[in-house]
Parts: C-alpha cells; structure tokens; sequence
C-alpha cells in the first residue's frame, strides 16, 4: 500500500535519463490525464514514444499496475533502444525489440519481451 501512496505522489514528476542515444524523459502521467488516446487502459501501465522533433519519452501511469515499475521501465527503454539501433519502423514488439528487452528486462523476461499485440 505504501508503495501505491510513493508511486501516485510521483504524478506530474518528469526525470531525464540517458541512453546510447541521447537524453530522453520519464514523465508519471495520472491515468486521467494520459496522453495518448484519453484515458489509459489495459495492462501496461507505460509507453514510450519518439517524436517527429526527435525527442523521446516514456510516460508512466500512475494509475495502471505498478507492482513491477522496473521491468515496465525497462520494457519502455528496450523501445528506445530498438528505435535507436533500427529505426522508428520496425515491428513494434518485433524482434529487434525482444533483444533489446532480453539484455535490460530481470524478472518474467517472457512476459515483458513477449510480442504483445503482435
């Protein structure tokens, strides 16, 4: 329960981490206040995103389930990863993805570097 409280109370915080390809934010979204298609729903709690500017981003609800922050994290930075190697136009939870994820995602790989929608 505690952990819920930390993670809500991060709603509105933006971090800037680093990768082989730059800088790129981490922003906790409430999930009414989603940016992608109204309100988030579904079980995966993140998204990351590379913009026309170049920039990227992961945003985090701080609604969703986020029992296993990290991995989700991690999910989100093997997106970046896999954009940054091989471009914006590879299969969304492709293969270049799931190497990315393999290298970065600890716990329940086979969950977290699964082709989801795929």
């Amino acid at each position: 329960m505690i952990e819920a409280l930390i993670i809500f109370a991060l709603a509105g915080t933006i971090e800037t981490e680093h990768d082989a390809c730059g800088a790129y934010t981490v922003e906790y979204v409430r999930g009414d206040e989603w940016p992608f298609n109204g309100v988030s729903s579904g079980p995966n709690p993140a998204q990351a995103k590379q913009f026309q500017d170049g920039s990227r981003a992961i945003f985090i609800n701080t609604d969703g389930d986020l029992y296993y922050l990290d991995e989700w994290k991690n999910h989100e930075r093997s997106h970046l990863a896999a954009w940054c190697e091989h471009g914006i136009k590879i299969q969304t939870h492709g293969r270049e993805f799931r190497q990315e994820c393999r290298k970065r995602v600890t716990k329940r790989k086979g969950y977290f570097c699964r082709g989801f929608f795929e």
